[in-house]
């Protein structure tokens, strides 16, 4: 049920004695509780469905405020028929989408960064932001290696962070002594 909208709720009047179902009962007294709170005797009147098709079946309407909780509990009175006592947890309302776009309507274009704003930020982002969750094979390791690593002689390329002591990354360097080596890009 949606919190604080008003609702049918139908529920089953039976004779106490031998459980059967209660046709024809009139002044069936419905009270509502709002989070544990005091019950109050409901605004609307308790309605037969059908006597012939769904003997014992009942329903009432709770108004909006009578559903304005989290968890409502309905428990009703007659003098010679019972109700189990009902309790109903609310959820509240999926927003439709014009209440979205209302919501949005106090945007202003200069609210909403462009492609180049966002471009900009990112790229002016220093690595050290991220070096300690990145993971090896990512931008932030590039980065890195390019700027903060060293080449042993044992061929070990050892990828450091920022502070230019943790280690973020180690590769074996392999070598072909036949290939040519890069002289310069033109």
């Amino acid at each position: 049920m949606i919190k604080n909208q008003s609702a049918t709720i139908p529920f089953f009047v039976y004779n106490p004695s031998d459980g059967s179902p209660v046709t024809g009962a009139t002044s069936i007294s419905v009270y509502v509780s709002l989070d544990g709170g005091a019950p109050a005797l409901a605004t609307n009147s308790a309605v037969e469905v059908d006597a012939s098709h769904s003997p014992g079946i009942y329903k009432i309407v709770l108004t909006a405020a009578e559903m304005n909780a989290d968890v409502v509990v309905l428990t009703f009175s007659h003098a010679s028929a019972a109700a189990m006592p009902m309790t109903i947890v609310t959820v509240p309302a999926v927003p439709t989408v014009a209440q979205i776009q209302s919501g949005l309507s106090t945007l202003t274009a200069a609210d909403i960064p462009t492609a180049n704003q966002i471009a900009d930020a990112i790229l002016s982002r220093s690595v050290s932001n991220v070096e300690a969750t990145a993971a090896e094979h990512s931008l932030t390791t590039l980065i890195l290696g390019a700027l903060e690593s060293k080449l042993s002689s044992d061929k070990t390329w050892s990828i450091y962070r920022t502070d230019g002591e943790t280690l973020h990354a180690t590769k074996t360097v392999t070598t072909n002594v036949s290939a040519e080596p890069v002289t310069g890009v033109e």
